[in-house]
């Protein structure tokens, strides 16, 4: 192996070294709020591109791809498209951490919407519990989603 990675570039034997790859990327501190503009899927193209290209150079390496990925429909259309071997989801799974079952059953109309107001990342930043602001009923109090 040693023989192998003394003429790669250090990139090259680093993702022969990986076990998988998590493609992501974010723009600014926790309480950059997120931008309007930034579309669903937002870096799936990074993933697509770094399969392709590991797949053209005979590497198997699973890669994940995460970002705005905010329902069932759209990862799976990224999976069946090749684009990616994984989807990471965070901050929707936070929103409704029962939405991978309500998309299984066919109950997406239950499934509470991640906006993606980086409240959760804001809590997380201050190294505080961290809750979905879509938790919070009109009345002020809590209301977690329910299975």
């Amino acid at each position: 192996m040693l023989e192998k990675i003394a003429g790669m570039t250090p990139i090259t034997a680093a993702l022969l070294a990986a076990a998988f790859l998590t493609i992501r990327f974010a723009l600014g501190k926790p309480k950059t709020p997120i931008l309007k503009w930034m579309p669903e899927k937002v870096n799936v193209y990074l993933a697509a591109d770094i399969k392709r290209t590991l797949t053209a150079a005979g590497h198997a390496t699973p890669v994940i791809a995460a970002g705005r990925i905010p329902t069932a429909r759209v990862a799976e259309g990224i999976l069946r498209q090749g684009d990616a071997d994984l989807i990471g989801i965070a901050r929707p799974i936070l929103c409704d951490p029962y939405w991978p079952n309500k998309s299984r059953e066919r109950r997406t109309a239950e499934i509470k919407k991640c906006t993606y107001c980086n409240h959760c990342r804001e809590m997380e930043g201050a190294y505080e519990e961290v809750t979905c602001i879509q938790w919070k009923a009109k009345d002020g109090t809590r209301r977690e989603p329910t299975p």
